[in-house]
């Protein structure tokens, strides 16, 4: 934003997304303190209207929800899930998982992620490596693009925790949550194009 490249309104998510998963978090905390501590407290839970998730979901699981999220499909707003079988989608924590390159296996995705945006690509996803960068592979709408090619493996730990298929393509935030999966956009016919540009649109709050 300070270098023009994102609208001031993307400094307000920051706040939509954090802010509740913060509240949870105490609540939990509190209400998990009262059962094993302070039982004649319990009277408060149901006056503050904690829901009480287990520990793990909130630390390991959380999902964020704001206007800089393109979830075109996704309509529920969870706020946690199970970590042992959550699926990464738009809003989630991109879960550890080892993935293979062409250039090396069982990288840690982890290991890619940056100040920037990493767009994470399936061996027939090429359509939206080329419309998410320009010549001499400078990126178009997101500073600092970095795009990496996956091999693809139907029954790998990637493919699965990140529902996703050989011709889809993930985008991480730098802050190591997704921001966009193909495999949850809606499919209205709309060109590659036209879909990249909406989603440059919401993660920048232009």
């Amino acid at each position: 934003m300070l270098k023009g490249q994102a609208s001031e309104d993307l400094l307000g998510t920051y706040e939509q997304e954090r802010l509740p998963v913060a509240r949870a978090t105490v609540l939990n905390a509190f209400a998990h303190y009262v059962h094993r501590t302070e039982p004649s407290l319990s009277h408060l839970i149901e006056k503050f209207s904690v829901s009480e998730f287990p520990i793990e979901h909130v630390e390991l699981a959380y999902r964020y929800h704001s206007k800089a999220l393109p979830n075109d499909k996704i309509k529920e707003r969870e706020m946690t899930e199970d970590p042992a079988i959550a699926v990464a989608r738009p809003g989630s924590i991109a879960h550890h998982v080892l993935v293979d390159t062409p250039q090396a296996n069982g990288v840690p995705i982890s290991s890619f992620f940056g100040p920037t945006f990493v767009l994470f690509l399936g061996p027939e996803a090429q359509h939206w490596k080329a419309v998410a960068t320009a010549t001499d592979g400078q990126s178009t709408g997101l500073p600092g693009l970095k795009v990496q090619e996956l091999v693809f493996d139907a029954d790998s730990a990637f493919a699965k925790r990140y529902a996703v298929s050989r011709t889809d393509a993930v985008l991480v935030r730098p802050d190591g949550f997704v921001a966009w999966s193909s495999s949850y956009e809606v499919q209205d016919g709309r060109r590659p194009e036209s879909i990249w540009a909406k989603v440059v649109k919401r993660v920048l709050c232009l």
